[in-house]
């Protein structure tokens, strides 16, 4: 074979490899994703395992496919670990929001009842002087108790033991009436029966003297305003009233109290103020008569300064006797 045959068929040899070459290597990014089939796989390993240049190539590409792969999980590691700590955070953030809410209501759970025990301590108190204030956006308020239906009333209840007197004075446009009910209850009776009446209205003074009418005026019935509202059978009632209960230390006239607040739907009262030191109510807020009317009521409280003085009986001789 001469020399040009031999070089016609290198040629066309180098010329067959160079075509085998970019068709292996066109292959290869399948072949590595493993996506070409047997017939093809035998074709391109026959191939690499006499040629050099592909199989450098094809460990290039695998080289750079590891290279890729290492820099995507370092990516998503990185991604998973930022998850992580933002649902840590999250976690964090609402166990807190949990433990303040659950340690907001045990506070209030914790207040409601120690005011109540401390309310019960005076149930049973028979030596009280109180003083029942109505007002209406400042004023006295408008007790329906007047002929005229606009009478302002302030009542002051003495208690000592089985005696009781009730001081109401009502300001009107009448002028001010003054009603003294004197009453009393036998041993082991419950309620406490008014026979003397004695009311003066300016210069008329008129004495009832036989009424024998009930009187309930009891510090057990400030007490209850609070017990109503706020003081619950059992454990559960008393969880759910402080779901709904807003309680908070304020000062009212110069005592440091309890504001407690109820929402309209659940009493007659929508606020009031509590003392801290005795349980017993200060303030009530609530009681609408209409749209426009809203009733604000403050109680005082002395014990143990309830003598028989107050219980004395005025000059029957100036006043017109009723029977």
């Amino acid at each position: 074979m001469c020399a040009f045959e031999r070089s016609e068929k290198g040629m066309e040899f180098n010329m067959d490899k160079k075509r085998d070459c970019k068709i292996v290597q066109d292959l290869l990014p399948s072949y590595i994703e493993k996506l070409t089939n047997e017939e093809t796989n035998k074709y391109i390993e026959e191939h690499i395992s006499a040629c050099e240049d592909c199989k450098k190539t094809l460990e290039s590409m695998q080289n750079d496919l590891d290279l890729g792969n290492k820099k995507a999980e370092k990516v998503e590691v990185k991604y998973l670990k930022k998850y992580r700590n933002k649902l840590r955070i999250f976690e964090i953030i609402l166990l807190l929001i949990v433990v303040i809410f659950l340690g907001n209501i045990a506070r209030k759970m914790a207040i409601l009842s120690s005011l109540s025990k401390k309310s019960e301590s005076y149930v049973t108190c028979t030596n009280y002087h109180r003083t029942v204030y109505g007002y209406e956006y400042g004023d006295y308020y408008k007790l329906a108790y007047g002929s005229d239906g606009s009478a302002f009333r302030k009542l002051d209840i003495y208690t000592l033991g089985n005696k009781k007197m009730v001081l109401s004075t009502r300001y009107s446009d009448e002028g001010t009436e003054i009603v003294r009910m004197l009453a009393s209850k036998s041993e082991g009776e419950k309620d406490f029966i008014a026979e003397k009446f004695y009311v003066e209205k300016g210069e008329n003074k008129t004495a009832y003297l036989d009424k024998n009418t009930p009187v309930y005026f009891e510090l057990s019935s400030d007490i209850d305003i609070f017990y109503n509202i706020n003081k619950p059978e059992n454990l559960w009632d008393l969880f759910v009233v402080s779901l709904y209960t807003t309680v908070t230390l304020q000062e009212y006239h110069g005592k440091e109290c309890y504001y407690i607040s109820t929402p309209a739907d659940r009493s007659i009262y929508g606020s009031m103020y509590i003392d801290k030191q005795t349980g017993l109510p200060l303030c009530t807020v609530g009681g609408i008569q209409d749209e426009n009317t809203q009733l604000v009521t403050e109680y005082a409280y002395e014990f143990n300064t309830v003598t028989e003085d107050v219980f004395a009986e005025p000059d029957i001789s100036e006043y017109k006797i009723v029977k």
